[in-house]
């Protein structure tokens, strides 16, 4: 997890991604590509400045956070990460059909 040099939520953190918009959606996808290795329930993203906020994303929320930077990876014309966020995406599909069956079978 990255603390982020925000502690206000007045607009300066969405100027920060503005900014930072590329290494936001790399960082995004490489924690979502190790939570699916590792079969994480979720994961923290990043904390802001020294408080205790701190952005999460969930399993289900996964596959729409790498669509989000697959369009951006192909708006700016970067294919070498838009392929891994594609790759990705298999991945989690797998991953949930996995996940899925074995809280089926943990049900029985």
């Amino acid at each position: 997890m990255i603390i982020l040099p925000i502690t206000k939520m007045n607009g300066s953190f969405q100027k920060f991604l503005n900014t930072n918009r590329d290494l936001m959606y790399r960082y995004t996808v490489k924690q979502i590509a190790h939570a699916i290795k590792k079969n994480l329930s979720q994961i923290n993203l990043y904390r802001f400045g020294n408080t205790q906020y701190i952005a999460t994303i969930r399993r289900h929320q996964y596959m729409k956070n790498v669509e989000f930077a697959l369009e951006y990876f192909v708006m700016t014309e970067d294919y070498e990460w838009a392929a891994k966020c594609r790759d990705l995406q298999k991945h989690i599909v797998i991953n949930d059909l996995i996940y899925s069956a074995r809280r089926t079978k943990e049900k029985k």
